[in-house]
């Protein structure tokens, strides 16, 4: 993930059976866009402030997780 460095958008769909963020999306540091869709365990995960993932993409200015 750290090669990442110039990516701004990523979608994650339909991927129930990934558990976690990887640890290196807090280095993604030109990611603007982040959507995540249909992936039950993220999608909680990566609830505002209390996710345990939340911290990985708090940095990101547009996040869509539903």
């Amino acid at each position: 993930m750290s090669h990442l460095t110039s990516l701004q958008t990523l979608n994650i769909w339909k991927c129930p059976n990934l558990t976690s963020l990887p640890e290196g999306m807090s280095h993604l540091t030109s990611l603007l866009n982040l959507r995540i869709g249909d992936c039950p365990n993220l999608t909680q995960r990566c609830e505002k402030e209390n996710g345990e993932d939340w911290d990985k993409i708090s940095h990101i200015p547009y996040l869509y997780i539903r």
